[in-house]
């Protein structure tokens, strides 16, 4: 990011000033301030949910304001509240897709990195197991995992999360945490944490 300025069409003040950060590939990091210091709205800049007002993004020499379509498909995204539909964990997995069409193999390897898989091979109906709407039938810790999992399932080169851990109880937050690590070791893939 170089030069980074944003401030939003009714207002004056500037949320985020001249803020530049270069991230190295493989690398993981955690941009943390108090509530209102701009961290949301610098993640919905990288992300290109909105476009800065001043400023570029570079990845490789490309400016990725140009490209923002291409420059999404490689993110994987875990927001702080995971969104789930009253169907099965595949399903939210691979969401978006045809049932037909979900390839398991991928969801197997998503499940795995997200450390799921063995809960869910010990589900009585493994992969076709309901997780009721907004997945009440299974803990926050499964819930959080399966939306890391989801991220994971487009095999992207980056991989952000949004406080994606901060409504979990402290034993479960350090395991995923370890997961995420875990994640950024293996699959070599950038990990930004805000």
């Amino acid at each position: 990011l170089k030069n980074i300025y944003f401030r939003y069409p009714d207002s004056s003040k500037y949320v985020l000033e001249n803020i530049s950060l270069d991230i190295p590939k493989n690398k993981s990091i955690a941009i943390i301030g108090p509530s209102g210091s701009g961290k949301s709205t610098l993640l919905n800049i990288f992300l290109g949910f909105i476009k800065p007002t001043k400023g570029t993004i570079e990845a490789d020499q490309i400016q990725v304001l140009d490209y923002i379509r291409e420059w999404q498909k490689i993110i994987g995204f875990v927001p702080q509240d995971i969104f789930l539909i009253d169907d099965s964990i595949k399903s939210n997995i691979a969401y978006g897709i045809n049932e037909s069409d979900i390839d398991e193999l991928r969801v197997w390897k998503a499940l795995e990195l997200a450390q799921l898989d063995v809960f869910v091979k010990d589900l009585p109906d493994g992969l076709d197991t309901n997780v009721g709407e907004r997945g009440v039938r299974i803990s926050g810790g499964q819930l959080q995992r399966i939306g890391i999992a989801r991220a994971l399932f487009n095999d992207p080169d980056i991989l952000v999360f949004d406080e994606a851990t901060s409504s979990l109880d402290n034993e479960t937050e350090m395991e995923i945490t370890k997961s995420i690590e875990n994640i950024s070791i293996e699959e070599g893939v950038l990990s930004y944490s805000i």
